[in-house]
């Protein structure tokens, strides 16, 4: 009998000494929240063969941010079962009081009921980190930003800015890496918010790989207030992989972006106005008039011009009164000339205050942008050509002589053109030798020489006349040139206008010995005549 009494008590011991080691356990053993978690979850798990009841505290306290736990106080789990509890902020996290990059934490404890010494700790973080479990494995990030708006710098943008970002990813693992994400945007501290949030294709990267992504973004006025301030903004970038998950590769960038934000400033934008216009089409201008500043504004207008679109006279537009951060869309019609030289051109829109005078920010920039467009197809463009000729000799032309014409050609119409040269009804007097040179283009009211070359038929004298021809396009002008041609040269031209003045003039021993020849020949023919007599 006292052998089974002894027995029951040490199975009892045995059974209390069990309990009070009772087999149970937390996971995860940490929980996170960031600015794309809102809710998160544990669970207490028991492995014993009798019931476990575990106090579980109803707050936790992470940088004075307040943390609910449901179904929180002594909670019974059944032998080998387990139950979920839920984490949730009181209030909605605002992210502007935790430095990006930075976990702050805080324990939750849980106690065995049936043992006080018998604990589990759940640490609660919070990180403002784009990466669900913080910056983990071997991407690397590079970012340079490059405003190309009209309003900010790099340094300072502006609402309705467009910012290029060009992100620089390497893979440092000795591994390839799948299926990698970029994504950007930017992210509002104040309100939590992002204006701009996108992902590029995935993309995989092998051992030491780089890719390069050059992204554009506009930060659009929409997304803001007047409540917000300039240093409310982070710019972020994401590189994680969906094949490993962003416990095993993830790398994020942030920098401050400081978009400017004045007290009375409004600009135009989404601008939208056919690329290439025809001569002679009528065409819609869209555009938004926003008022990016901080006050309301009062009679507003809009004042449009394009000084070389012949035709188009400057347009006032009013926008009226727009509250801040309010926008209006308005319109207009322009009909391009017939006539138009086909180029680009551009149109101006100066935002005026309701003094007539035009917005200027903090920076002493102007609210005045310009939009191009081209005009092409179907213009009615004055194309002309002036054509004038004469010889170009310091004498008279001869039979069986080369002659030269020099013709000038001056562009007398409205546009670039270019001119080929020919010549036409020369072939009864002459053989035309050459044209130099055959193609030229000139500008409007540009002028250049052409040489033409003629060898004169030898029975040909007088006044003979031919074509100069310039084409260009479907065009054609003709020029009539007479050219007075005088009879070939003889031996004896020489003595045609012989006088005595000639012997003075330095030409006496030319003279004498022409004559001393002459006198010659009529001695040898006597001597000759008198031979023959004899």
């Amino acid at each position: 009998m006292k052998a089974k009494i002894l027995s029951f008590v040490l199975f009892a011991i045995f059974l209390v000494g069990f309990a009070s080691a009772a087999s149970w356990s937390i996971s995860p053993t940490t929980v996170t929240f960031n600015p794309s978690t809102s809710t998160n979850q544990f669970t207490v798990s028991n492995a014993d063969i009798l019931p476990i009841t575990v106090n579980v505290p109803s707050t936790i306290t992470v940088n004075g941010v307040v943390f609910n736990v449901a179904d929180n106080g002594a909670v019974a789990i059944n032998p080998v079962s387990s139950h979920t509890f839920t984490v949730t902020p009181q209030t909605e996290l605002n992210f502007d009081d935790f430095n990006f990059g930075q976990a702050y934490s805080a324990n939750l404890v849980m106690t065995n009921a049936a043992n006080a010494t018998d604990t589990k700790t759940l640490s609660v973080s919070v990180q403002n980190s784009y990466c669900s479990n913080g910056k983990k494995g071997d991407l690397d990030l590079d970012v340079t930003l490059t405003n190309q708006g009209t309003l900010g710098d790099d340094e300072n943008w502006y609402p309705a800015d467009t910012i290029e970002a060009e992100i620089v990813v390497t893979n440092n693992d000795n591994e390839k890496i799948n299926d990698i994400v970029v994504r950007y945007g930017i992210y509002n501290k104040n309100t939590g918010a992002f204006l701009i949030d996108e992902d590029e294709k995935s993309f995989d990267l092998k051992s030491d790989g780089e890719k390069i992504l050059t992204v554009l973004f506009t930060i659009d006025p929409n997304d803001m207030n007047s409540d917000d301030d300039a240093d409310d903004f982070v710019f972020f970038v994401k590189a994680s992989s969906d094949d490993l998950g962003e416990a095993l590769q993830c790398n994020y960038y942030t920098e401050d972006s400081n978009i400017a934000i004045d007290e009375d400033f409004v600009v135009v934008s989404d601008i939208t106005l056919p690329e290439t216009v025809q001569c002679g089409e009528t065409a819609t201008v869209n555009f938004k008039t926003w008022n990016i500043g901080s006050n309301d504004e009062d009679d507003v207008q809009v004042v449009i011009s394009s000084p070389n679109l012949a035709g188009f006279k400057p347009q006032t537009i009013s926008a009226g009164d727009i509250g801040s951060f309010e926008s209006k869309r308005k319109s207009f019609e322009y009909t391009v000339p017939a006539n138009a030289t086909e180029k680009t051109y551009s149109f101006e829109f100066k935002v005026l205050d309701e003094d007539g005078d035009v917005f200027e920010n903090d920076n002493d920039q102007t609210s005045v942008i310009s939009k191009t467009f081209n005009v092409q197809g179907n213009c009615e463009v004055k194309k002309s050509v002036l054509i004038s000729a004469a010889l170009d000799q310091a004498t008279d032309a001869y039979a069986g002589e080369e002659a030269t014409i020099k013709a000038t050609l001056t562009n007398n119409g409205a546009g670039e053109t270019t001119y080929q040269i020919m010549a036409k009804n020369y072939d009864s007097w002459a053989v035309l030798k050459s044209i130099e040179p055959r193609s030229i283009t000139l500008k409007a009211g540009e002028s250049r020489d052409v040489s033409i070359v003629l060898l004169p038929n030898k029975n040909v004298k007088g006044d003979s006349e031919f074509t100069i021809q310039a084409i260009y396009g479907t065009l054609v002008t003709d020029q009539k040139i007479v050219v007075n041609i005088k009879p070939a040269k003889s031996i004896f031209s020489s003595f045609t206008n012989f006088s005595f003045s000639g012997v003075t003039d330095g030409n006496w021993f030319i003279w004498a010995v022409a004559g001393l020849n002459i006198i010659l020949v009529v001695l040898i023919v006597v001597i000759a005549i008198r031979i023959a007599k004899k």
